[in-house]
């Protein structure tokens, strides 16, 4: 039987969604439990929050 350190290295080899989805993890999960990066990036998330409202109405714009 594989030791947990043991299972927890196998689990890197996979991509984030397998991982999540295999520890049944969503994203309210994720930010709840890493609120503190949060905080340390709002700047950074915030920009590109923004930066992804403005392709999405650039987008909207090109289909008309």
């Amino acid at each position: 039987m594989l030791t947990l350190r043991e299972l927890g290295r196998m689990l890197r080899q996979y991509d984030v969604e397998q991982v999540c989805e295999m520890l049944d993890i969503d994203s309210e999960d994720l930010i709840e439990r890493f609120q503190d990066l949060l905080e340390e990036r709002q700047d950074f998330i915030r920009k590109e929050l923004d930066a992804d409202d403005e392709d999405d109405e650039f987008d909207q714009d090109a289909e008309y």
